[in-house]
């Protein structure tokens, strides 16, 4: 997650999209317009945030389950699994590095490379840990098996080598460009910018967002992020942008850019496979995109018609309702 500073410098969004972002007029604050506000004959309608906001279902076909009371009977996989351990080692890392720099207080000769050495060793402990949580679901997640496991943990030795790198060197340009004793602890607090699942809990209902939204991150509360993994999704953006309606509907300050953090293996190399991860503006057409998905879901869940299968083979294999939905086929 402290390798999203790097992200941030390259990118300077505030300066590339200055323009537009004076031309952003939908958002989540009142009043909000007609254009993305939920139509009257929703009022009452509860949706939860991920359902509104995801789109894992070409049909909106777990919108019509749940409508049935049938989203119950779901099923793990192991994208969705890995994508949790790929968050709880990111996570992990920064709360520990944060911990670590926080006690070192100010700059001492080596205590950078002290640094390095701890981190290695912790990220290294915690792999260690979640490898062995995944042998023990083994017996219990007939998707999980060695294949699987030799799978994720190069991937996961990666982004702990890299995160690691990128935090120890961040610091080290800091130390190195003052003029005077550093605070690491205030310099970390300056780079790392990060709350981690933030949880936006105030309800938004006249945008159709019911219940609290919880993005992984939100960076120096002016970019708001999820932690992607797999095959990249164009929805994914839109649940970034419901997650900016609702920060702006909860603390009346404008939300503009959002962040996907794609984690994937670039299997050649040392170093995790970012190329993915981008920042991008929650424009006026991302946010109309939005209205326009949440209200065909609305429409879904309170007429009750089953908008029909999608493609087995295409869009089905990972998806956490597919047994529920072979009852049908």
């Amino acid at each position: 997650m402290n390798s999203i500073a790097l992200l941030d410098k390259i990118e300077a969004p505030a300066q590339r999209f200055a323009d537009e972002v004076a031309g952003i007029t939908y958002r989540g604050y009142r009043p909000v317009k007609d254009e993305i506000r939920l139509p009257a004959k929703y009022d009452g309608v509860d949706l939860p945030v991920n359902l509104v906001a995801n789109n894992y279902c070409p049909t909106d076909r777990d919108v019509y389950l749940l409508s049935a009371g049938r989203a119950g009977n779901r099923h793990g996989t192991w994208p969705s699994l890995c994508g949790r351990y790929y968050e709880d080692l990111l996570f992990d890392f920064h709360n520990y590095s944060k911990t670590q720099v926080t006690r070192r207080g100010k700059e001492k000769d080596n205590s950078s490379y002290d640094l390095y050495a701890s981190l290695t060793r912790h990220y290294r402990r915690k792999i260690k840990n979640i490898i062995s949580d995944l042998q023990a679901l083994k017996s219990t997640h007939k998707f999980i098996n060695d294949a699987k496991l030799q799978e994720i943990e190069p991937l996961l030795r990666k982004l702990g080598r890299f995160e690691t790198i990128a935090t120890c060197y961040l610091l080290d340009l800091t130390v190195a460009r003052a003029g005077a004793p550093v605070n690491l602890s205030r310099q970390f607090a300056y780079l790392f910018p990060l709350d981690l699942r933030y949880e936006i809990d105030s309800i938004a209902t006249d945008l159709g967002l019911t219940t609290a939204a919880k993005p992984d991150f939100i960076f120096d509360r002016r970019i708001i992020g999820d932690i992607k993994s797999g095959q990249y999704k164009e929805f994914w953006k839109i649940t970034l942008v419901a997650y900016a309606l609702a920060y702006e509907s909860a603390t009346g300050r404008d939300m503009n850019f959002g962040l996907i953090y794609h984690v994937s293996d670039k299997r050649r190399f040392n170093v995790p496979d970012h190329n993915k991860t981008m920042i991008l503006l929650i424009s006026n057409e991302l946010r109309l995109a939005f209205a326009k998905q949440r209200n065909r879901k609305f429409e879904i869940f309170t007429d009750h018609n089953d908008p029909g299968l999608a493609d087995r083979q295409r869009d089905c294999k990972n998806c956490v309702y597919f047994r529920e939905c072979e009852k049908d086929r």
